[in-house]
């Protein structure tokens, strides 16, 4: 007897865990002819037909049509691939699903606990005291540079500041923000190569000062902006002096690697965690406002990992209409393990907005 799977079903026993599964297809139907005898991917469901689908199931409906797939093994042509996340199968015409045992049985999209990232692989290398970083550095930006790869600002400031203590370089339309930080490079690879004087260590170390005064400063700006009192400040204080020290460690953050770079500054980074990390819930405007179901020190490596799902379609997008921002909101926010995202890049590669839709 022939298997019937209607969208209800396929969410039901797969779509819900986000499942990997692999299929195959009736003969002689258009997706038999179309695609390989067997493919593997994952159902997609924008928020909206999520919440329609968790309704569904529990009404016991037989739907029937079509249900978007994301193709994860690359059997088939970006054409095609486009036309399966866009328009996506005929449940019909699928025989057959297959699917591990030990694969994912919990519905993340209903959970309302905190959730966990998996534990990333960390490689040790001892290169010894010998080891030149400052050549490796400069040779592998040469590299990006001849490559078409971009630099972040920061890496930019590095690069050059680095670069000064080994050959004259003539700037030429720098930006005036980056001044500071070559300065910061240049002193910092002095004294790596125990080559400061005692008056270049002193300024290095109140460059460095002056950097933490200037992130605290703009902490105080961002309570402030959030109707946060001198009144209610007394009251939250010992939070925001716990919060501080983790929050003032962040440096700028390149979150792809591909020729179009995407990164994270210091205020971005401040805006989005005051807003949205439960334990950064400082009340007022703080209070309305989505938060993450993760732990404040897991926030950036989620942001990393949901942007770096994006990294093809912002290299496209950039390619193709350079001078706009590249944007997903609404039903074509980016889903990750339960939760769609709000992402917004704007033209220079700064992430301006990432959150957790309600």
């Amino acid at each position: 007897m022939n298997i019937r799977y209607s969208k209800e079903k396929v969410y039901k026993d797969f779509g819900q865990y986000d499942k990997v599964v692999t299929l195959s297809f009736y003969s002689g139907s258009k997706s038999f002819d179309e695609f390989p005898e067997y493919m593997t991917g994952i159902f997609q469901y924008s928020h909206k037909e999520r919440k329609e689908m968790e309704e569904l199931i529990q009404q016991n409906e037989s739907t029937f049509g079509f249900i978007r797939f994301k193709e994860l093994l690359n059997k088939i042509n970006d054409e095609k691939k486009e036309y399966l996340i866009k328009q996506g199968l005929n449940c019909e015409e699928i025989s057959s699903i297959f699917t591990l045992a030990e694969f994912n049985q919990t519905n993340e999209f209903k959970s309302i606990n905190t959730r966990k990232l998996a534990e990333p692989y960390i490689i040790e290398c001892d290169f010894g005291d010998d080891f030149d970083c400052d050549s490796l550095l400069l040779n592998l930006n040469d590299s990006k540079r001849s490559g078409g790869y971009k630099l972040t600002p920061d890496e930019t400031a590095e690069d050059i500041g680095t670069r000064l203590n080994y050959e004259d370089i003539e700037f030429g339309g720098l930006r005036e923000e980056l001044k500071v930080p070559i300065r910061k490079y240049y002193l910092k690879c002095r004294a790596r190569n125990y080559k400061a004087t005692e008056e270049e260590i002193y300024e290095l170390q109140t460059l460095e000062s002056e950097e933490i005064v200037n992130k605290i400063s703009f902490l105080n700006e961002e309570i402030k902006r959030a109707g946060i009192t001198k009144k209610y400040f007394i009251k939250i204080k010992p939070q925001i002096e716990e919060l501080a020290p983790f929050l003032l460690k962040f440096n700028e953050k390149r979150l792809t690697h591909g020729k179009f770079v995407v990164w994270l500054n210091f205020e971005r980074y401040i805006h989005i965690f005051l807003g949205h990390v439960n334990e950064a819930n400082l009340g007022r405007k703080f209070e309305s406002k989505t938060k993450f179901q993760y732990l404040v020190d897991e926030i950036l490596r989620l942001i990393e990992i949901v942007i770096e799902s994006l990294e093809e379609e912002i290299q496209k997008h950039f390619t193709e209409t350079s001078g706009k921002n590249f944007k997903r909101h609404g039903e074509m926010a980016v889903y990750y393990k339960g939760d769609y995202y709000v992402v917004d890049i704007n033209p220079d590669g700064l992430l301006m907005t990432f959150y957790k839709r309600d």
